[in-house]
């Protein structure tokens, strides 16, 4: 169903004024109970079709009937549906139509699907003629808004440029001015609800078009202090859109810097306005949990630890599932145990003849170095011979030892080998992890052999003292470069 999401998101994002004037009823509760939703969708005739609810970007089935001779069936229960938006298809996905489910739930939708555009009609539904007229306005300056930009990326005349410019502006401008009319109008519907999640940070003049680098500082820290401006996380109703999930995953990828201490801050300020919703604070804690886990979110182990002992550890949700519950536990509890001090986990893979390397029977080097990499990346490519110059020059006399281990992606066992031997690294412990490695490590024992040391990033770069225990972990190659030569010049100093 991503043409009906795609069709969705694209009349919503677009960018002007229409007059909306108030129907009567549009606050009106429904005094009916349950749901009945009568649904007229030509030309499909005598076939099964699907009335499904967004949570996120997914769908999920509400349920199914059969259109009879007249294209007509009946959709109903006993129950309220969710508010949220809602799209009915034919089960062969030929076509659909998408619509707002609010507080009345006996209505009508009639539909006709052509093969480039669909009329639809509402009975009953003040809340989805709502939405019919902003589409309809969109879609008028959507056609506007391509001619304007195709126009612009043509011209090659500096006067033009601007004129294009200017009336993409005054489109964009009345745009807004329309999407504020509806929030004034009509502050309690859905509509507005999803136009304010919608809705981007907008800088003050004075930042419009940023001159420096204190100027750009200054944009960024507007857009985070105001990216959630309007949005209400106690509304559940927007966990049944595509919008609320692509907002977070902009938020904490885009806006929000990844150390720690910024993260956790977002992270408990969020948690701290959701509260109000379980159904909010369920999805929100879900995806930040699952997101670090699978590195969606860039986030160090810290992170994860923190969310972890505040919101897992000594609760419980009937939401998280006992297995899913032992998988965050364990995670959790293999980042804290991967901390300074402690002892590495071991790392046992064959090496360059096909021997079996032990990580922790290696040599009894006074420090090793222990180097993720894959030889299908550019930057492994050009920071292993750099790290290897110094290794020769200074890092080897001074009691250093490496072992690099080479994560098999879109490269192979016969590259690894003629990389190491064409940049001389052959001094090196080398060893190779393949695919065919993890997926018997993952059967046997339920976790990837890497899986405690959480590298989602090549090179990455652990320090081990003469125990092999951990003097630092997951760092870039500078940071280590720096760390190393200030442990050996601080020795030759003493």
């Amino acid at each position: 169903m991503n043409y009906i999401l795609k069709i969705t998101i694209s009349l919503f994002y677009l960018s002007a004024a229409f007059c909306i004037k108030a129907q009567a009823g549009l606050y009106a509760t429904d005094p009916e109970g349950g749901y009945e939703i009568t649904v007229l969708l030509k030309p499909f005739k005598n076939c099964k079709v699907v009335l499904a609810h967004y949570y996120g970007t997914n769908l999920q089935t509400d349920a199914t009937a059969t259109l009879d001779e007249n294209s007509k069936t009946i959709f109903k229960g006993t129950s309220k549906l969710h508010e949220g938006i809602y799209v009915v298809y034919d089960e062969s996905s030929r076509g659909g139509v998408d619509f707002l489910v609010d507080t009345n739930q006996h209505f009508s939708i009639m539909a006709e699907i052509g093969d480039h555009d669909q009329t639809i009609d509402f009975h009953n539904s003040t809340e989805n003629e709502l939405l019919k007229a902003y589409k309809r306005f969109m879609a008028f300056k959507e056609v506007d808004i391509v001619s304007y930009r195709t126009q612009l990326a043509a011209t090659t005349n500096d006067s033009d440029s601007a004129f294009y410019i200017h009336q993409l502006k005054l489109i964009n401008d009345s745009i807004q001015l329309f999407r504020e009319s509806i929030r004034v109008k009509y502050p309690a519907t859905l509509l507005t609800a999803l136009l304010s999640a919608l809705k981007e940070p907008d800088p003050p003049a004075h930042l419009q078009n940023p001159k420096d680098s204190t100027d750009s500082a200054a944009v960024r820290y507007y857009t985070k202090v105001h990216y959630w401006d309007g949005v209400d996380f106690w509304d559940g109703r927007l966990l049944y859109t595509p919008f609320l999930n692509g907002k977070i995953d902009k938020y904490f990828t885009e806006i929000v810097e990844r150390k720690t201490d910024s993260a956790v801050k977002q992270i408990d300020w969020m948690m701290g306005t959701a509260v109000a919703s379980e159904e909010m604070s369920h999805f929100i804690l879900e995806k930040l949990f699952f997101g670090a886990m699978y590195h969606q979110f860039k986030w160090d182990d810290p992170v994860f630890i923190h969310l972890y002992e505040k919101y897992i550890a000594d609760k419980t949700y009937p939401w998280l599932h006992p297995e899913d519950r032992k998988r965050l536990v364990e995670y959790a509890q293999t980042l804290m145990a991967n901390s300074k001090g402690t002892k590495a986990y071991e790392i046992s893979l064959p090496g360059l003849n096909g021997q079996k390397e032990s990580l922790l029977g290696s040599s009894n080097a006074k420090y090793t170095l222990l180097v993720f990499w894959d030889v299908t990346c550019s930057h492994c490519q050009e920071t292993l011979p750099v790290l290897d110059s110094l290794y020769q020059a200074k890092w080897e006399k001074a009691g250093f030892k490496i072992f690099a281990v080479s994560v098999e992606s879109d490269g192979n066992r016969p590259m690894w080998k003629e990389y190491i031997k064409a940049h001389h690294l052959e001094e090196w412990t080398h060893v190779y992890y393949s695919m065919a490695d993890e997926r018997e490590q993952a059967e046997k024992t339920g976790q990837r052999m890497l899986q405690p040391y959480n590298v989602w990033y090549y090179p990455s770069f652990y320090l081990l003292d003469q125990d092999k225990r951990f003097m630092a972990k997951k760092l870039s190659y500078q940071p280590m470069a720096d760390l190393i030569n200030s442990i050996i010049n601080k020795k030759q100093n003493q």
